[in-house]
């Protein structure tokens, strides 16, 4: 079907799309009235010039073949590119171009899809924004590892971050207003309202804009800012200013929509932050008494060691216990909740101080350990279970009667050199009630050293190969008389030294000899 000027002239007038023509010399034809609207320019700008002219350096070569593969086979293409607005700005387009034999013309139709890529490479950010805070537990790296990966996306030529502390705006920038400097609510008009309605405020054109305060505008030389506020349970505790200087800007709903959805991103994390922080410290705190050392028991000489295999936190289920009873006997716990945290944490002291309390009325950690079992399934809302081993120790005699409830198996080293480890026959407490434990006994003489440990010893790897049992008693068995105290840090130094200083588990020992 041919095509007819007057035709022509009706399909470019109608179009939503900017269409228009190429000449065989390369400059524009006809052109419909989108021209302006999409670029910017006038038909006086355009008139009698090479549409590549309109085509940024960078894309001229591949434009040009383009062209010229659609004249040399007569078929036509899509392709996507970029042209030069009249304001110097670049847009995203969308060319489809044929070949017009009638004319010996080429038509083009260009499709501005500018925001749709912001679009996409906005929502690229975000997921790669929200991959970074899924991961951070710390508000001040939640928010600064951030502000800079948003801010570069959007093109920002600042960023400030805002803490609200006391009605007053303290900045923390990255490059914007001065760091440190301290806003009253009336200084920073345009901050305190994005707090008060909690959502992202867009200035355009702070000159003309009431909403902010234009003689600090002025002084930093601001052109454009978006300011989104930064939550925590409905409190405001900051926001993030987004600055633009060069030029003013007219923020798209596409950008719009990103830092609506950053804030709420921003929010989540800095509450999940707080949250954490609040619950590590009471964990700490309980951690702190779960494994905090006996000064000097009388009797005996003890050395202990704990290492969170963590880097973030040190909060475990590990937990030890060294307490005198009467007639010169010594209650000696090691136990080892499974899972880490606060529960694990709640957990491990309510054992421990079950153990104990129950101690000063029992003699035999059999019954103990039973009655402590009966406890926690009753009164403990966790499903953990809990490996321990507890013992007494008669000072006088040497005698330790002890009952190992799913421990790992204790070693005792004989003055001799020689190492056994002791029976362990017991289930784990707090899997089902009317569990049967029963003691063990074991002769312990003055030399002989007793070493309790947490499965973390025996499970640290090295290419997914064991420290082990085995490995443990050859390195102990080789040491030339260590003391209580030396034993557990040596042990320790050579597991470290066995995984290259990464450990897959919590480390938990005690060693513990008779005083001579």
């Amino acid at each position: 079907m041919g095509y007819t000027k007057t035709h022509l002239e009706s399909i470019l007038n109608n179009s939503l799309d900017l269409i228009f023509t190429v000449r065989k010399d390369g400059t524009l034809g006809y052109f419909n009235p989108c021209l302006e609207k999409i670029t910017g320019y006038t038909s006086y700008q355009i008139d009698g010039k090479s549409f590549l002219e309109f085509i940024p350096r960078h894309q001229k070569r591949f434009v040009l073949q383009k062209c010229l593969e659609i004249k040399e086979n007569k078929a036509p293409q899509t392709f996507e590119t970029e042209i030069i607005k009249a304001d110097g700005t670049l847009a995203h387009v969308l060319v489809s171009a044929s070949f017009l034999k009638e004319f010996d013309e080429l038509i083009v139709v260009i499709k501005d899809i500018t925001e749709q890529k912001m679009a996409s490479k906005l929502c690229e950010a975000l997921n790669d924004i929200n991959a970074l805070i899924s991961e951070a537990f710390d508000v001040e790296k939640i928010i600064h590892g951030t502000v800079f990966e948003a801010g570069k996306t959007l093109g920002a030529e600042g960023v400030d971050i805002f803490l609200h502390e006391n009605n007053y705006w303290t900045v923390r920038s990255f490059y914007g207003l001065v760091i440190g400097r301290r806003f009253a609510e009336s200084e920073v008009p345009h901050v305190a309202l994005a707090a008060r309605i909690k959502k992202p405020v867009v200035i355009n054109d702070v000159i003309n804009d009431k909403r902010v305060n234009r003689e600090l505008m002025e002084k930093y030389r601001l052109g454009s800012v978006l300011i989104i506020p930064l939550t925590a349970k409905e409190e405001i505790v900051g926001a993030i200013q987004f600055i633009y200087r060069s030029a003013h800007v007219a923020f798209t709903k596409v950008q719009i929509d990103f830092a609506t959805k950053l804030m709420a991103s921003l929010s989540m994390a800095i509450e999940k932050a707080r949250r954490y922080e609040r619950e590590r410290n009471i964990a700490e705190t309980l951690q702190d008494a779960l494994l905090k050392p006996s000064q000097k028991i009388k009797g005996i000489n003890f050395g202990c060691l704990y290492h969170s295999a963590a880097e973030t936190s040190r909060v475990g289920g590990d937990f030890y216990d060294l307490f005198e009873l009467e007639n010169g006997k010594i209650g000696i716990v090691v136990g080892d909740v499974a899972g880490k945290g606060l529960e694990a944490a709640k957990l491990a002291s309510v054992v421990k101080n079950t153990i104990k309390a129950y101690s000063y009325y029992e003699d035999s950690p059999a019954v103990i350990i039973s009655k402590t079992n009966e406890f926690v399934i009753r009164e403990s809302a966790s499903m953990a279970f809990v490996t321990v081993f507890f013992g007494i120790m008669d000072s006088k005699s040497g005698i330790i009667t002890y009952c190992n409830a799913g421990h790992p198996q204790p070693l005792l080293r004989k003055n001799t050199s020689e190492i056994a480890p002791m029976k362990s026959i017991s289930p784990p407490i707090g899997i089902f009630a009317g569990q049967k434990y029963v003691n063990e006994e074991q002769i312990f003489s003055k030399g002989d050293m007793l070493i309790i440990y947490t499965d973390g010893v025996t499970e640290a790897r090295r290419d997914k190969k064991l420290f082990g049992e085995e490995r443990l008693i050859k390195f102990i068995k080789e040491l030339k008389d260590p003391s209580a105290k030396e034993l557990s840090q040596l042990i320790f130094n050579e597991i470290m030294i066995y995984t290259g200083g990464k450990l897959s588990d919590d480390v938990m020992l005690l060693t513990v000899s008779l005083e001579n």
